[in-house]
């Protein structure tokens, strides 16, 4: 259809699109217009994905700046918590598991004989135990071995051979002997025997205070390791550790193989020999040295069933009490 809206000057693919538009024809104008469109289509696409890409970095970034920081906040935390509990330890004290062991290892080789030191009879076990103490007692094969004696020191509580030391019974005499195993046996060891610590607190604290956790904890890749180091540092004992550490004195008692063909109680207890030590831990010197025999026989058969280790364990500790108070051994 003619029109006067084009003429011969016109440029021919704009004067084929005003003629379209005058016949109707839409879809010539879609088509011409369609490369446009595409490219208009295609920047807007493109521009969109850098838009996309560029959000996507900034929150990856955001969250990695985030997770460091947490990372990093939670590692100094432990650190300085470490460090607080380790800086209120000497070196010697931190090393009172190393320290210790050598002396239950010697103690356990041959036997010296009973030694009664002039130092212990001057001033008395009482005043020595009112130091701080630390206790383990145990099968006498199981001191050679930092694996063995690790697994005694665990399992060794407060016992009444411990506590009669610390506090003894007025007699000798199976019912008040009793009386007393009775109250240890019911939870009053540490009110008895307050300056005394495990050593097997210190095996399980102390290791945490070494520089080699410390790194550990400095090191860690994330803060799920960080939070398994915080609870192994919580589950720890570490003031019973710390006590521990400081102790000043070291009791130990090393049961020898039984003897003889007597029976075993329930408990455990027969006749056997028992070797009974106190260690002054700053100098290093053998305060007291003995090998004592117990035996359950001189316990009624109605107290033997329950209480034979302890009852032994009390007649022990006033065996040791006597020594002192006997003439010094050639």
């Amino acid at each position: 259809m003619p029109t006067f809206l084009v003429n011969e000057k016109m440029n021919p693919a704009l004067a084929a699109r005003i003629q379209a538009s005058v016949r109707g024809d839409s879809h010539a104008i879609i088509v011409s217009a369609s490369p446009r469109r595409k490219r208009l289509l295609g920047s807007l696409a493109r521009l969109a994905v850098v838009v996309l890409v560029g959000l996507a970095v900034r929150s990856f970034l955001s969250f990695r700046a985030h997770e460091e920081s947490e990372l990093s906040m939670a590692r100094t935390s432990l650190v300085n918590d470490l460090k607080k509990h380790a800086s209120s330890l000497s070196l010697p004290e931190k090393n009172l598991v190393e320290r210790v062991s050598s002396k239950l290892a010697s103690a356990s080789a041959g036997y010296e004989g009973d030694l009664v030191s002039s130092e212990l009879r001057a001033s008395g076990l009482a005043t020595w135990l009112a130091r701080p103490t630390v206790y383990v007692r145990g099968p006498i094969a199981a001191f050679g071995e930092p694996k063995t004696l690790t697994e005694v020191a665990l399992s060794t509580r407060k016992d009444p051979l411990l506590v009669c030391l610390v506090e003894p019974p007025k007699s000798r005499d199976e019912k008040t002997v009793l009386e007393k195993v009775r109250a240890v046996y019911m939870g009053g060891a540490d009110s008895r025997a307050p300056q005394q610590s495990l050593l097997g607190d210190a095996i399980l604290g102390l290791p945490l205070l070494t520089p080699s956790f410390e790194q550990r904890a400095a090191a860690a890749k994330d803060v799920p390791e960080v939070l398994r180091l915080r609870r192994e540092l919580e589950k720890a004992p570490l003031e019973a550790a710390k006590k521990a550490a400081r102790a000043e004195v070291l009791v130990y008692a090393m049961d020898e193989p039984g003897h003889g063909s007597g029976p075993t109680e329930i408990d455990g207890e027969r006749a056997h020999d028992v070797r009974v030590g106190v260690v002054n831990l700053v100098t290093g010197a053998v305060l007291l040295r003995l090998k004592r025999p117990v035996d359950p026989a001189w316990i009624s058969s109605t107290a033997r069933v329950v209480y034979a280790s302890g009852m032994d364990g009390c007649l022990l500790a006033l065996d040791v009490r006597a020594s002192l108070e006997s003439p010094s051994p050639k």
